[in-house]
This record gives C-alpha cells, structure tokens and sequence, in this order.
C-alpha cells in the first residue's frame, strides 16, 4: 500500500488587527512588557491603593511576614558590610575629591531610602569607586579647585540630576535604553577605570606630594617616576605595603575558604583601626606620613539650597549627572541581577530605577553624592546570610552611629591605609578570565572591550563611556545591516536542518538549496539579504554543476529567525521571486512568524508564491518537493512473518548481549518490545533483528500534551539507534482505551506528536506507528459480518483509523483464542482454537457472507476488517501484536497445557507461512507476534500468566514445536532430534579445557576429529569442541545436564553436520528421516518466504565446573 503524503500543516495567519490594537499591543510590548498593571485589575479602590503603595514601597510587602529569626541574620550582615564601607567611604570620597564625612553621608542616607522602594534583596548601597572616579573626573573638568565651595555644590547638582535621569527612565520604563551598552564595553570601561583608580592611589601608598590632576595613564606614571628620588616617603610606603599585603591575603583566604568570608569583609576595618592606632602612638605623621586630619562630626546637614538650577553650572551639572547615573544604574542592575539569578528570584527592573532615582534625589539634599549598588559590599552581604534589603538599614544606623560617636577617631588614619584598600577592592574589577572569554566568543567584543578599557586610561573616564556606546552601536547597526545568511543541509537519520558550516556532515537536498535568514528583514538589510540569497544560489549551482546533484529547483527560505518584515523587505522578496523565476527556480518559505504571515498576506505576497509553497516547517517542504524517500520498512514486508514479544518480568533474565546471540540462533527476525529499553536496543546494533519499541502506557500524556517531549523520546529512542538498529515500528501504549480508559483522550495527540516527530527526521516513511487494541474494542465478533466497534469509543476509534489510514500504518490487535474457547466451551470447540482440521459440520459459518471459518483467530481477524469496513475504512490492515496460548494453568485452567500451546502456535506459525489468509480476505495473510518468547516467572496469578513462553527464563524450551512442513525449519515432529555443540563466542581457553575433559574423562568418541579423519576440518577448537560436546550428549542419552560444559554449550535441532561430517547424533537417523530434513532445507517454498522465527535452536545456560561438567 503506497504511503500518502505526509500530514502537513499550514501556517497559520494572525488575527486581523485594527490600528489601534496594533499600536497598543506595540506600546505594551515596549514600555509594559511585565503587565505591571494586571494585579490592578476587578479590585476595589482601597485594594488598589494598597497594592500601589506596594509597587512603589516593597517593603510593606514582604515587611508584614518579616520576623525576629530573618533579622537576625540581616543584622549579622548589616555589621558585616558597615565595618567594610566605613573605610571604602573614606576613601572613594577621596577618589571624587570630596571630605571623608561625604562618603559617610551618602552612606548614612541612601541605603535608607533603597530598603523601602529597592527589589533586591542583596544588594548593598553606598559609594563606589568608578562612579566616584568619574565623578572626580568630570566635576574637576569644570572646577579644578576641588576645595571649593562651588566644586561641592556642583557635586550636589550632578548627583541630583543623577537621580531624576535614573527615576525618568523608571516612571517612562525606558529601562530598556541601559541595555544599549553592550556587556563586553561595560567590561572594558570598569577595567579601565579599575586601573586608573589604583594607578592613582600610588599618590597615597608611595606618600608623593604634588601629584598630577590627570587621570590618564601617562600622566599619572610620569607623576610618579618623576618624583621617585625626592618625592616618596618611605614611612608611608612601609604602613600602605603592609596593610596592602594584609588585605591580599585576606582576601585569599576568603576566596579559597567560604566559611572565611568574614575575614576579608573586617580586614578594612581592621586595617583604618590598627593603623591609626599605630600613627597615633608612634606619631609618624610628623615623618611626612599623610593622614585623615579632620572627618566632620554628626549627621548630614541639608544641601537643598546648594544645588545649581540656574547659572552656567546648571548645563555641566545636568550632563555629569546624566552621565554619573547612567552607569552607576548599569553597575547597579548588573549587581543585582546577578545575586537575584543565584537565589532565584526577580528583580524589577523599573522599581530599581525608581529607587535608584529617589535615593539619590533625596541624597542630593541631603549632602550625599552618587551611590548605587557595590559589588564587594553586595558580596559580603550576600555571604553574610542576608534576607532582606533590612541588612541596609543596619548598615545605615552604624555609620549614623560612626558619624555622630567616633568620627573624630579617624583623625590620625594614614591615607595609605585608605590607598591600599581601594587598591584590593579595584583589583577585583579587573578580570582576566573574563577578557580571554571575550577573545575567543566574539571578536568584535573583545574590540569593543579595548576600545572603552584604552578610552579610559589614556583618556579619561568620559571618553571611555562615550567609545564604550559608540562602539556597542557599532555592534548593532552592522548586525543589523549585514545579518547572517546560512546554507542547511539534513543532519544524517533525523529531520532536522542546520548550518552545513557547523555540521559539515549535514547532507544538502538533491535539487534544492535551504537558506535560513538570521535577523528581522527591514530596509536597512533587505538589499543586502536579496542579494546574499541571489549569491549563495549562484555558488551552489557552480558546485553543482557537473556533479552527481541536479540543478536546483527549489530555494527554500527558512523564516523562524526572522521576527519582522518591513516593506523594502516585501520589496526585496517581491524582486527575489521574480528573479527566481527566470532562473526557473522555485521560491518557498519555511515557518515564518505571525507577524511576518499577516504582512506577506497583506501585501499580497502569498498570492504571488502561493499558498502552497508556505511550510511549517523545513521537514515538510523537502517531503513535499524533495525527492520521495524510499517505502517503509514495515511495507517492504512483501511476506508474512512470525515475530514474538519480549516481556521482561523474569527472574533470571539473558543479558542484552546474550538475548540477541540467542535471537539469532534462533533465527528469529522480528520482535517487540513493550518499552524503548536503550540497553537491548544498543545490542540490537547491526544485528538482522527487526524490532518495533513501546511507549508504556505512563508516559501518554507527557507525549501527547507535548511536541517537545515527542521530539525528545523520537531523538532518544529511535534516531539514536537508528539505522544500525532496524527499528520498525512504535506501539504507543497498550490497549489503552479498555485498560486505562481515561488516557483515551490523550492517544491520538500522542501518536500524532511522535509521527510528527517521526516526520521531521525523516522517517515517518521508514517506520509505522499505532496503537495495540484488545479484542474487546470489537463487539458481536461472530458473525464476523456483524462485528462492530464499541460505539461508546467512537469518538477516539474513529480518529484513530482516520490517523491510520493517512499514515499507512495498520491496525495492531491482540488476538487471543484461548480466551475467546474458554468464555464459549460450550460454542466454540476447542479444535476451532487450534487451527486443527475440522468435519464441515463443526465449521462456523458466517449465515450473512456464507464464508467457512475453520479457526477462531481467522474469525476475529476478519471481524476487525468488517468493523472498519462500517465505518468506511477499507484500506488499513491488521497487525496481530499478540497471540499465543499458555503452556500451564491452575485447577481452573485444564487446556492451559504444552501439547495444546504446541498445536497452537505450530499450527499458527505454519497458517502465517502457509499465506492462507482469512475467508474474507484469502489474498492478504496478517502478520503476527506470539505472546510470548519467554515465560514471565514474576506475573502475578493465575499461574497462565506465567506460563505463555516459548522459553523458561534460562533459554531452555518449554516445548518443541512441531514444524516440519514450514520451509527452512527444521522436521522435528518425527524425530525429534536435538544436538549439542559449542556456542559462538566462547573463550577459546575455556573451550579446549572442555574438549579435552570430553574425548578423555568423558569418554566421548573424538577419533573423528584426528587428523586426516572426516571431521577434522575446519581445524579450530569451536569444531572439535562441538563433534566431542555432541558425542559425550548423545552417548548420556541427552540427559539433563549432558550439554553443559561450564555454559559454553547449547541444545539445537540445527544438523551440524558439514560435507562428510557426520555429528554422532546424525548417525542414529534413518536415511530417510535425513532426508527428509535435507528436502525441507532446501525447498524452493523456504527461499521465497521471510522466515522470521526458528523455535527448533535452544540454549542451557547453568553454572558448573571443567571438573564436574557432567552435573
């Protein structure tokens, strides 16, 4: 039965929009991308204004489940990063040219005022050192006396104008606008302000004097070696080194040890503590050693009235301060995000922005300058233990308590201290591995990145933000201009399409070209991408000719990528097609988006290509215009076969490895698993085994309510075995809709998904795909012509013969006459059930059709044909995916017996090879799986459920099936003749120890495989082994045990026998049973037909010694 093309979706356009609806879905997407205002919505008034005020004050959010146990570790914190911002606020005041008491200030203030409207519950604020180095740098730009009076009051109109950028952004929600500095150009400008910051603090730790106002590198050098001999202090450089080195370490000693993080969190405090205590006592301030002097004492004073809103002041304030916030919202979201990602909670984006831009509004005020988040202060903060942004508070009320008690202390606190500790925190901005990083992603980063790191400190910290976004426009005006366009080819057993670039082993489309698009199509690009695609089609037709490959016809263009047209790009596409047309080449889309769909409909575009050349996806244009891929395994099956289930509820089950040895002697072709086990499915690699998996019936509805947990099992469990495993079919589930009846629901999405999948591999015409039904599903079975589906299942068995029919798979069935003679002992004879010959008068005779059904299995076969055959199927054929009969039962089981599951399933075997068919169709023979290979010894009663196999568990027979008018297997029946040789793949070793225990203590007749002698050739030990096992087997009257050998020996009623070789069990036939053995090996029937099943080859398996081979 030819298959149909496969199913195909199509690509679905979007509602039509109104302007307006447009517009506003735009702004929303922009501006309102989280639905901020979704939690508003059906409340009443004084919800929503409680609601409000938790938008903008968080903190009465999660303040009201706040409790003594989480401050208590926020209070730890809080200490924690006050003895570290003490010092550091000292000292980045210094770097922004300002008093010591003004990085207290802004540490006092700030942190207040961000713990009730920040979101992150890690971040530490206060003073930092590239915001105060930017803001020295900048303010000492337009006032170079830093100690006046206007110096200080520009600083409060920059951090003023600071806070109203960074709250404009948040209330606009223009958050999105910091996004524009690209990651690697924020890398660049921190490193280069890292170094200039320490460059400088050489001023303080060397104890120089009259040093340079420049912040470039080379003027800060050129400070320091011109002043080496007569401007460095070497009392100075004893304290900065000392502590310098102490601060190392700690720091070490907190990176390599967690627990330690404490340690480097104090070692500031420690350092301003030790160190004025030690100037004080020893007085070598009065050596020329540089000290605080003087740190105003108490709480800020208002500085309302200071700030520049008019005067030529006003200009520079409001572009420093521009500035200023900019990057300190960069640095602070940066900061924030990161610590939120590890414990995994959001952080809000605008509020932060609004917290931001109120803090340091309310700052300006209050004689502060610019904080925002600090990485080392967030870091101790987060080791710390902290749980909420009340660490903050704790930290605020210390240094208010440092303010007003003990500022006057810091008097006698050398400046080199205060140098080496921004030094050790600096260094940390500055990171290698990261720089590295960037080299070998993306090398336009890496340039970005050295642009804003050299802007910086040969420049100046301005010029370094101004190369940084510069050059991070750069980056996105050439992605944009010039976007990527990519050839895909097939990767090798599965559907899917990539860059042949990356997988030069993908195989391109005989015939086609696919070209994938990188980017949105807008006038800025679709020049270049026209002709990108022109160019690539020219190329590939260049490769092609002369080739194997045929011209290219179709050019399909893959789409998913591409998130927006514009009308050049329509234009673009328009000349595109027009062009393709004189080269008579065909233009076709693959996926495109839906706002992508709604203006190629708009435009009319689709009209011009047509309908018919738009695809889901790119699986399904090739299955459609590329050449057809071969028929499927399943439909090459021209004969019938024999196959058999593999259940695995055995104690003592055969290894993955032996299992498929044991296969193969067996001769057996065709199996089914009820599971995707990978282990036998692994060893099933280049083996002749056809095989079809299951789906356990658990996992229906992760599979059918999920493309991508289809695509995944398909990936998992079939394109990753497949071909060198000849996998053949899936069964999805089994009878599903009489065992578990509320998974019906979910089959038909299942079996679609994994076809679908099956589809995008390219192997939906390689492999069938159904669902196992019992018997049941059919009522009124007899007379079959009066058989019909369960009319309560109707509206799952419909669309599931539908699904069949367009797939080409058949219908699996568990048929099972044994069940049907035990329900009907009094109607159904028990000869009926084995298939064995029957007077006319016992006969079932179909009163509507008049056809003669001789066996119950015929009947039910045909009664599912007729049941399909009513709902107007005609074209879906019958797969039996279980049958057999049960070789023992309890009391209430008395035909559950050897010799009638023998009768069975020989009379069964021989019915499928005989191709009889069934009375209503005699030209069509259903293929079948016998129920079961090996006998399940875990089932649960009654004992039957044990006992279907054709093997125990250890490979030894149940029974012998009598088979001797079937083809190439073997007549038994009359002589029922067994052998015993070595088997394949036994230790060499192993084996001629046996061989030699055989032809001496065992007593076997080896005169045979002397030399010169008849079975002497071949000469290798698995030939002589095998003529000695067999002799020693046949001389213990094959007795239990006799074919033993320490596991390397195995029961077959294959003749070993070779040219003149005659095995001793060969000796004792008659002529002429021999030949009539040989007659059926060699039949012409046999070489026509596809044996698929050889039950007549077994194997012991037990444990033994070369000492005591014989038990």
């Amino acid at each position: 039965m030819a298959h149909p093309l496969p199913i195909i979706h199509k690509v679905g356009v979007p509602p039509k929009q109104t302007l307006f609806q447009e517009f506003e879905h735009n702004v929303k997407e922009i501006f309102f991308s989280d639905n901020p205002l979704t939690k508003f919505k059906n409340q009443s008034g004084s919800r929503k204004f409680v609601l409000g005020l938790h938008s903008v004050f968080p903190i009465f959010d999660w303040g009201r489940g706040y409790n003594l146990t989480t401050f208590r570790y926020d209070f730890i914190a809080g200490i924690t990063i006050a003895s570290l911002c003490i010092p550091q606020d000292i000292a980045y005041a210094r770097l922004a040219n300002l008093d010591p008491q003004y990085g207290l200030y802004t540490s006092f203030v700030t942190p207040l005022v961000y713990a009730f409207m920040g979101s992150s519950r890690d971040i530490a604020i206060g003073p930092v050192s590239v915001v105060s180095l930017l803001l020295g740098t900048m303010l000492t730009e337009e006032i170079s006396d830093y100690k006046s009076h206007e110096y200080l009051r520009l600083a409060f109109t920059a951090t003023f104008f600071a806070g109203v950028t960074q709250m404009t952004l948040g209330v606009l929600r223009l958050g999105f606008l910091i996004e524009f500095i690209s990651h690697a150009a924020i890398v660049g400008f921190m490193a280069g302000a890292a170094i200039t910051i320490a460059l400088h603090q050489l001023q303080g730790l060397l104890g120089i004097q009259g040093f340079t106002k420049k912040n470039d590198v080379v003027s800060v050098m050129r400070s320091v070696w011109s002043t080496m001999h007569h401007g460095w202090n070497w009392h100075t450089i004893v304290i900065g080194v000392a502590f310098l080195v102490f601060l190392l370490v700690t720091k070490f000693i907190a990176k390599k040890k967690k627990k330690l993080f404490w340690l480097a969190a104090i070692a500031p405090m420690v350092s301003v503590i030790v160190s004025t205590v030690f100037v004080y006592i020893t007085r070598v301030d009065k050596k020329g050693v540089s000290i605080v002097r003087h740190i105003e004492k108490g709480v800020n004073p208002i500085s309302a009235g200071e700030i520049f809103f008019s005067g030529k002041y006003l200009g520079p304030g409001i572009r420093i301060g521009m500035v200023a916030g900019m990057v300190a919202l960069t640095e602070a979201v940066a900061i924030g995000r990161t610590f939120a990602a590890i414990k995994d909670y959001s952080l809000d984006g605008n509020k932060e922005m609004l917290a931001m831009g109120t803090m340091n509004i309310i700052g300006s005020l209050t004689s502060c300058y610019v904080a925002t988040g600090s990485f080392s202060r967030t870091a101790a903060n987060f080791m710390a233990g902290c749980k909420t942004a009340v660490s903050n508070i704790v930290m605020s009320t210390t240094v208010l308590l440092t303010l007003i008690l003990i500022t006057p202390l810091f008097k006698y606190t050398p400046n080199a201290v205060l140098s080496s500790i921004i030094i050790v925190v600096v260094l940390g901005l500055v990171n290698i591995d990261v720089v590295f990083l960037l080299w070998k992603i993306d090398k336009f980063d890496f340039v970005a990145f050295m642009g804003a790191f050299f802007g910086v400190i040969f420049k100046s910290a301005d010029i370094g933000i101004l190369i940084a976004v510069v050059l991070s426009f750069a980056k996105i005006l050439l992605q944009v201009t010039r976007p990527r366009t990519v050839v895909l080819g097939m990767i090798a057993g599965t559907g899917v399409y990539r860059n042949i670039q990356q997988y030069p082993n993908a195989t391109q489309i005989p015939g086609m070209l696919i070209i994938r698009v990188d980017s949105a199509i807008y006038f800025s690009n679709s020049n270049y991408i026209k002709e990108r695609i022109l160019r690539c089609l020219a190329d590939e037709d260049a490769e092609r000719t002369g080739s194997e490959l045929p011209r290219i016809q179709y050019l399909i263009v893959e789409m998913s990528p591409v998130s927006d047209i514009d009308t050049s790009g329509i234009h673009a596409f328009q000349q595109l097609y027009k062009s393709l047309q004189k080269r008579e080449v065909q233009l076709v889309l693959s996926n495109p988006g839906p706002i992508v769909m709604e203006k190629l409909h708009a435009s009319k575009l689709t009209d011009l290509i047509g309908e018919d050349k738009i695809f889901l996806s790119v699986a399904e244009a090739v299955a459609t215009f590329g050449p057809k891929a071969e028929s499927s395994t399943y439909e090459e099956e021209k004969e019938p076969f024999v196959g058999v289930n593999i259940g695995t509820d055995i104690s003592n089950i055969l290894s993955p490895q032996n299992l498929v040895s044991f296969l193969t002697h067996q001769k057996i072709t065709h199996i089914r698993l009820y599971d995707a086990n990978p282990d036998i499915l692994g060893a099933l690699s280049g083996s002749d085994i056809h095989v079809i998996i299951g789906v356990p019936n658990n996992q229906l509805i992760g599979l059918g309510s999920s493309n991508t947990t289809a695509a995944t099992w398909i990936r998992k469990n079939v394109v990753a075995y497949y071909p060198k495993t000849l996998i053949t079919g899936i069964s999805v589930g089994d009878e599903v809709l009489t065992t578990v009846p509320s998974f019906s629901p979910i089959l038909l999405p299942a079996l679609q998904s994994l076809y679908n999948s099956l589809v995008s591999s390219n192997l939906h015409k390689k492999i069938i795909i159904s669902t196992p039904h019992a018997a049941s599903v059919i009522l009124n079975p007899f007379p079959p012509s009066q058989a019909f589906f369960n009319q309560t299942l109707s509206s799952v068995i419909t669309p599931l013969l539908n699904f069949l029919s367009e797939t080409g798979s058949p219908l699996m069935l568990n048929l099972y006459p044994y069940y049907v003679f035990m329900q009907n002992k009094g109607f159904v004879p028990l000869e009926n059930s084995l298939f064995k010959p029957l007077s006319p008068s016992k006969e079932m005779v179909d009163p509507n059709t008049l056809l003669h059904y001789t066996n119950v299995l015929d009947a039910m076969i045909d009664a599912a044909y007729f049941s399909m055959k009513n709902l107007n199927f005609t074209d879906i054929v019958v797969l039996v995916t279980e049958t057999g009969w049960p070789s023992k039962g309890d009391s209430k089981e008395p035909y559950a017996t050897k010799e009638n599951a023998d009768t069975y399933n020989s009379n069964l075997i021989k019915r499928v090879f005989g191709r009889s068919g069934t009375p209503l169709h005699p030209e069509t023979t259903s293929s079948v799986y016998i129920y079961e290979l090996f006998n399940e010894d875990l089932r649960s009663p009654p004992v039957s459920e044990a006992n279907w196999g054709l093997f125990y568990g250890n490979a030894t027979p149940t029974y012998l099936l009598h088979l001797s008018e079937i083809g190439t297997f073997l007549a038994n029946d009359t002589t029922n003749q067994t052998y015993c040789v070595a088997m394949d793949g036994a230790d060499s070793k192993t084996l001629q120890a046996a061989l030699d225990w055989a032809c001496g203590p065992g007593r076997a007749n080896c005169s045979e495989i002397q030399p010169g002698e008849s079975c002497y050739q071949p000469n290798n030990v698995k030939n002589h082994a095998s003529y000695a096992f067999d002799s020693y087997y046949q001389t213990q009257g094959k007795g239990p045990g006799a074919c033993d050998f320490k596991g390397i020996a195995m029961i077959t009623t294959s003749d070993p026998s070779h040219g003149s070789c005659i095995f001793p069990g060969s000796k004792q036939l008659t002529k002429q049973t021999k030949q009539v053995v040989n007659s059926t090996q060699s039949s012409n029937a046999g070489e026509k037909l596809r044996i698929s099943l050889n039950f007549l080859e077994q194997r012991l398996k037990r444990n033994g010694t070369v000492d005591n081979l014989h038990v």
